[in-house]
């Protein structure tokens, strides 16, 4: 329900959705946005998955908070 969504219950998030930094094109899983990024090795020799997805849950929580950074314009409006 909306009530007891992570995203309703914790609030927003200060992230943003991943880019690519080799063509700056927003990540989507499986290339359904045209654009498939492989996972990237962290310091510590792990792997991180690079996705994305809405900015709202199934219930129209936002997943992010406002903010003009790291883009220059609102994030929530980016997707």
């Amino acid at each position: 329900t909306q009530s007891t969504s992570p995203w309703f219950v914790n609030g927003p998030r200060d992230c943003v959705w991943p880019i690519d930094d080799g063509d700056e094109r927003v990540c989507s899983l499986g290339g359904t946005g045209s654009n498939t990024c492989p996972a990237r090795m962290l310091d510590d020799g792990t792997f991180q998955s690079r996705t994305c997805g809405s900015n709202y849950d199934a219930f129209g929580n936002p997943r992010f908070i406002s903010s003009s950074e790291p883009y220059g314009y609102d994030r929530m409006k980016s997707g």
